[in-house]
């Protein structure tokens, strides 16, 4: 069903004396072309003043807590060293069509959520949703705009994937060839024998692990501080840089026998990237993709101490930008006028990869029916395909029913990350059904 307006529960704009989630809602029918306000609890007196309260400050050490992720999320460049991804000279349309009225859904505990309380639940800094290529639907936190660049998380590896497939698609990486014939360095490594496709779909065995809830995992005590996310506490000795994690990761098993999430994978492969291209991955990216695309705000990718950068989760962009990457995908590399990536490249990211190693990963039981191939996450239904970052970060693109949602999230690791989780494909299903017959 869809209507000329959108009816839930949103902010007034006006500045209210109380705290934002303990403002009154009231019922608005927000006009085709306006912004809804969703509801947040977001701490807006984070890093204001001259200076900033003590407990108000957020750093490096404290930026993945609350209540200060919100704001780290949103202003990540202001934390870590960064690298542009450059816009082209000029914008793609992104038309505005007929603003939908999303029904309510039930979980599966039969919890009811309108629209509006699921955006909130799920602590929605920015959703936007495409329906045959116009916007139908965009909403953002009361202090994020649609130029406010979101830090991606895990979402960053999808484009990764989409880089390193252009350059499969050219012939210029052989899939089936060794991480180490294009990194000679790690010939004596676990990319020694693990091939370029292994490390995509992530059924490389590594002597790594990863868990955000495990402080002790090599993704919290090494990846984290390789990468310049957080600073090396005292005493530290492991790697300090990409490169140096890489180089001392050993393979644990036999490569390509199952499924398990580990983020040097998209690392390695932007690697690749640049030593085949002898461009930086930001560079490729923007000329082959975001320059391309019309995007309306430069991106950006946080960058390691050796100037390394992060595309396994580093990467921050606007939901109206990603809504344009999303687009060209459905429709097959095609858009702004152009044929951005092939044919081929495109489906890839639809392909798919094997459900029997997928469902070997652990933390992956409450996923049935997905895959994984390029760093795509690939659900049972058919022509849908996901780009998924911690926090609640999403590209949702649905060919069958025509759809794209993006949505930016601060839900933190925790109980509220794990609702998020649960309820965020309820609710991309319930937008996805008005356009499904």
């Amino acid at each position: 069903m869809r209507s000329e307006g959108v009816c839930i529960p949103v902010l007034a704009r006006k500045r209210l004396s109380v705290p934002l989630a303990a403002a009154a809602m009231i019922a608005l029918c927000a006009p085709a072309l306006a912004q809804t306000i969703i509801p947040s609890d977001n701490d807006k007196s984070m890093m204001r003043g001259f200076p900033p309260a003590p407990d108000k400050i957020v750093t490096r050490m404290n930026q993945l807590e609350q209540p200060r992720l919100h704001w780290s999320l949103t202003h990540m460049r202001m934390l870590l060293p960064t690298a542009s991804i450059g816009r082209g000279s000029t914008v793609s349309a992104l038309p505005r069509g007929p603003q939908i009225e999303v029904p309510s859904f039930v979980d599966s505990a039969g919890a009811k959520y309108d629209f509006g309380a699921w955006m909130q639940r799920t602590h929605t800094d920015a959703l936007l949703v495409l329906h045959d290529g116009e916007i139908v639907f965009e909403g953002y936190a009361d202090d994020v705009d649609p130029s406010s660049p979101h830090t991606m998380q895990s979402a960053t590896k999808s484009v990764t994937g989409v880089a390193a497939a252009i350059l499969i698609d050219e012939g210029k990486i052989d899939p089936n060839a060794p991480v180490a014939r294009y990194i000679p360095e790690l010939v004596h490594t676990a990319w020694g024998t693990a091939t370029i496709q292994q490390a995509l779909d992530m059924t490389t065995s590594l002597e790594y692990s990863e868990n955000p809830k495990d402080p002790n995992s090599d993704l919290m005590k090494h990846y984290s501080v390789a990468s310049g996310t957080f600073p090396p506490p005292p005493g530290y000795g492991g790697p300090r840089n990409l490169y140096e994690l890489l180089a001392g990761i050993q393979a644990s098993g036999k490569h390509g026998e199952g499924f398990t999430y580990k983020t040097p994978n998209p690392e390695v492969i932007a690697w690749v990237i640049a030593r085949v291209t002898g461009k930086r991955p930001s560079e490729f990216v923007s000329e082959r993709l975001w320059a391309k695309l019309g995007t309306e705000q430069d991106a950006y990718v946080s960058v390691d101490p050796a100037g390394a950068e992060m595309m396994g989760g580093g990467m921050s962009a606007t939901a109206r930008d990603l809504a344009r990457f999303g687009e060209m995908l459905r429709l097959g590399g095609r858009y702004n006028g152009q044929q951005i990536v092939s044919a081929a490249v495109a489906d890839e990211m639809f392909k798919g990869g094997d459900r029997r190693k997928f469902a070997k990963d652990p933390l992956r039981h409450d996923m049935v029916g997905y895959s994984y191939h390029d760093f795509w996450w690939v659900p049972p239904t058919p022509g849908v395909t996901e780009a998924l970052g911690a926090f609640g970060q999403h590209i949702h693109i649905n060919r069958g029913a025509r759809t794209v949602i993006v949505k930016f999230s601060s839900a933190a690791i925790g109980p509220g990350y794990d609702e998020a989780k649960r309820l965020d494909p309820l609710g991309f299903a319930a937008i996805d059904a008005l356009y499904t017959h």
